[in-house]
């Protein structure tokens, strides 16, 4: 099995017909994790694919306003409730490297970048994250997916 990251929306408050507001989903299997529910995360839960009560549990990094706008709607549609704020505070790329680094991760994912970047753009943040991380780096737009292998799927 492997872990899969979806970036269902990186915009910002800055309205952008082309992204919804911050959100991402973690699949592993049957279980869903959301982290934060910015503008728009029911439609792109749709569009990937899982309903809101098909969600494990939902996880917020902090509390602007764009990363807790449809909140509400994601709890309205909960068959349960398990919202825990982990994070207060936001990073450079190369700060979430050397995060990531000292972590041991394998796969790094930028997203939430203000103002977009140009189509293709998106090789600056990588450079600055690269300078910090030796594992793989995804700088990703809305529904953009990931494939993370498991320890399992690599025979451990």
């Amino acid at each position: 099995m492997s872990l899969a990251v979806t970036l269902l929306g990186t915009g910002s408050p800055l309205p952008d017909p082309n992204r919804a507001g911050p959100s991402t989903l973690i699949s592993a299997g049957d279980e869903h994790y959301l982290v934060d529910a910015g503008r728009g995360v029911l439609m792109r839960m749709a569009a990937a694919g899982v309903g809101a009560p098909n969600l494990s549990a939902v996880l917020l990094t902090h509390l602007h306003s764009d990363h807790i706008t449809d909140l509400n709607d994601v709890i309205a549609q909960l068959p349960f409730q398990r919202i825990k704020d982990t994070l207060g505070y936001h990073s450079s790329p190369a700060e979430a490297a050397q995060t990531a680094q000292r972590a041991g991760v394998g796969t790094l994912i930028l997203t939430h970048y203000v103002p977009p970047f140009p189509p293709g753009g998106g090789a600056e943040w990588h450079d600055m994250a690269a300078a910090h991380f030796d594992g793989v780096i995804e700088v990703g737009d809305d529904l953009h997916r990931v494939e993370i292998p498991t320890e399992t799927d690599s025979g451990d």
